[in-house]
């Protein structure tokens, strides 16, 4: 027999992983802005979370399995929604307006999948060796380093951390909708709020790897010693 999930129950689901994977996000933001701290600190970082042995492994469980949940779900949902409506409905421009970030929602959680997987296979599941600064070094830090120097890789990223700005940022919003917890009067400030934690989010991640292309691009320019000023200012005169 099989069991219907009501569709609000779905929805409920969606946004309380939703959430989870919010809050996921937040702590890998702190965790990544070590990086501003050099590698000293960000390989302490990353060794600690690695020196949690079981515990880790137990919360990389537990986050796949909300993953996989609340992208279940939603899947779902959308195949749900359109059988529903087989022939499209015309639409007012102020229904389009207020729906367009709903109807993108699926492609940017597409766009984040496809970025998770590659993220970890870069980082998490990559050997932790990387030229700093013209230097082969070891840790986490030398790997996150050398891919940010690429500005392929960089843009990608940029990219890639915009949608999981703007697919969060709709996400709280559409929690506080789903269950029942924002009110006519309540929602501007609920979108504003969403919105800047979405912003901040983009430009703190999106930060790191130009703050990485900038540290490289200071690294490789050749230095002038006081001495060596010296002797061609005494050179010039003679």
């Amino acid at each position: 027999m099989k069991i219907k999930i009501p569709s609000i129950i779905k929805k409920q689901i969606i946004a309380l992983t939703g959430f989870l994977l919010s809050g996921f996000v937040a702590a890998h933001l702190l965790g990544n802005i070590m990086i501003f701290f050099g590698p000293d600190a960000y390989n302490s970082y990353a060794k600690k979370l690695m020196s949690l042995g079981p515990i880790l492994y137990l919360m990389e469980a537990g986050l796949i399995v909300i993953f996989l949940i609340h992208m279940g779900f939603t899947i779902s949902l959308v195949i749900e929604n359109r059988k529903a409506r087989p022939i499209a409905y015309k639409k007012t421009p102020s229904t389009k307006k207020r729906s367009i970030a709903t109807r993108i929602m699926p492609y940017t959680g597409t766009l984040i999948f496809a970025f998770v997987v590659l993220h970890l296979l870069d980082f998490k599941y990559n050997n932790h060796y990387g030229v700093v600064a013209g230097k082969l070094q070891e840790g986490l830090y030398a790997r996150v380093y050398e891919s940010f120097t690429d500005p392929l890789h960089s843009f990608l990223y940029i990219i890639a951390i915009c949608a999981v700005s703007f697919h969060l940022a709709h996400a709280i919003q559409s929690m506080f909708q789903t269950f029942g917890l924002s009110s006519t009067k309540s929602h501007p400030y609920l979108v504003r709020i969403s919105i800047t934690i979405g912003v901040l989010i983009a430009l703190i991640f999106g930060s790191l790897p130009i703050f990485i292309m900038v540290k490289e691009k200071i690294a490789q320019k050749p230095r002038v010693s006081f001495y060596d000023t010296s002797k061609e200012v005494m050179h010039n005169e003679t």
